[in-house]
């Protein structure tokens, strides 16, 4: 279950724009507190190039070797991910990089399953 947690993971990660270095701009960095594979990430795949989800693939590589808060946030990745899995296909099909699908949701929020307008506030950037 903790492998497809970290598949899930991955792909949200690439689906809501939470890293890479291929993209648009970047969203201000989250509160360490908010960053659980931060150190993870440090850790175990300090030698890899972030970008095109290497990162997010070396932390996969090592998912034995993560710690709690890490793979806690994996599951709420999970959770967020396929809460916005129907709105995804629906509005956004054809959307694809870091950051667009993230938009393409708060552009669709009006109409989103009650589910992921809550994941998409959530995420959306505080004014």
């Amino acid at each position: 279950m903790f492998r497809s947690s970290l598949s899930a993971f991955v792909a949200l990660t690439l689906a809501l724009g939470v890293s890479g270095a291929h993209a648009a701009p970047k969203a201000p960095a989250e509160p360490a507190k908010e960053r659980p594979c931060k150190a993870d990430a440090e850790r175990l795949c300090k030698d890899v190039k972030p970008g095109q989800g290497r990162v997010a693939a070396c932390l996969k590589a090592h998912e034995k070797d993560l710690s709690p808060a890490c793979g806690a946030r994996i599951q709420t990745r999970k959770a967020a991910r396929m809460a916005c899995k129907a709105d995804r296909e629906t509005h956004c099909a054809d959307v694809k990089g870091r950051g667009k699908v993230r938009a393409c949701l708060m552009e669709h929020r009006a109409t989103l399953s009650p589910a992921c307008g809550e994941v998409v506030d959530k995420r959306a950037p505080k004014p």
